[in-house]
């Protein structure tokens, strides 16, 4: 496995156990909280961008804002 395809499985994992955390204990937020560092890893490693908010003004909708809310 790649550094990258390790990244993206590391990453999607830590988003299905925000959610199965949400779903088993009603936590929503504490379970936004474990989004929240997978969108931070997820950065980090490359596996997602943020949109800026000069592009979010051009309208370039190329790069997606990340937002998973449970």
């Amino acid at each position: 496995m790649t550094r990258e395809e390790m990244s993206k499985f590391v990453f999607q994992t830590f988003l299905l156990m925000s959610e199965a955390f949400s779903n088993s204990t009603g936590n929503r937020e504490m379970a936004n909280e474990m989004i929240k560092f997978a969108e931070h890893f997820g950065v980090k490693t490359g596996v997602i961008r943020m949109k800026t908010d000069k592009q979010s003004k051009a309208g370039n909708d190329e790069i997606k804002p990340f937002e998973l809310k449970i």
